[in-house]
């Protein structure tokens, strides 16, 4: 991955290339280089994740959204649907059209937690640089200086933020070079 971060950093609009270009283009600082990075859970990464979960007393949906269903179901509905009912039916059981959505709900809310959870991890190593007053802090828990954050996460979405006016982030970035080449419309274009 690091050898392609140039890939994903955002481009700047040739007009405001050089050490003075995000002066010229009306910037309250220099932001510095962004990169977009696109990520992906991969299928044993999710189930990984959703049998942490599962095995957690501090996970709230378990005890709230899936109390009802057996935890081997759940674990197998993060594999698919026909394993949740190959799952079910070893137990004995039948999942009705509600309880498949339910476990479509499951995988849903695994996948939120495992980015939350990762991007918490990020804002801990490359944005914050200290813990709360008083409080131990293991060796590397946190930025020795800030290097990044998170701006936001979601499928088919992205946002830039940076200090200066709104309108200057569209004029200072050539995003029609960017675009283009994202992972998302890459795939996509291949598929068609």
């Amino acid at each position: 991955m690091r050898e392609r971060l140039p890939e994903f950093r955002l481009p700047v609009r040739e007009r405001y290339a050089g050490e003075d270009g995000w002066r010229r283009a009306g910037l309250r600082e220099n932001p510095g280089d962004i990169t977009m990075v696109f990520v992906e859970l991969r299928p044993e990464a999710l189930s990984r994740y959703a049998a942490l979960l599962l095995d957690s007393p501090h996970w709230l949906q378990r005890t709230t959204k899936y109390v009802d269903l057996a935890s081997g179901v759940l674990l197998a509905a993060a594999s698919g649907p026909e394993a949740a009912l190959d799952a079910a039916a070893a137990l004995g059981q039948r999942l009705t059209s509600g309880a498949l959505e339910r476990l479509a709900g499951f995988v849903t809310d695994v996948r939120e937690e495992y980015f939350s959870a990762l991007a918490h991890l990020l804002d801990s190593r490359y944005y914050r640089t200290h813990a709360s007053e008083g409080r131990p802090v293991p060796a590397g828990k946190y930025a020795a200086k800030r290097r990044g954050y998170v701006v936001s996460m979601g499928e088919d979405l992205a946002a830039v933020k940076m200090s200066g006016w709104t309108h200057a982030i569209p004029e200072y970035f050539d995003f029609d070079h960017f675009w283009p080449a994202i992972p998302a419309r890459v795939s996509t274009r291949a598929s068609r």
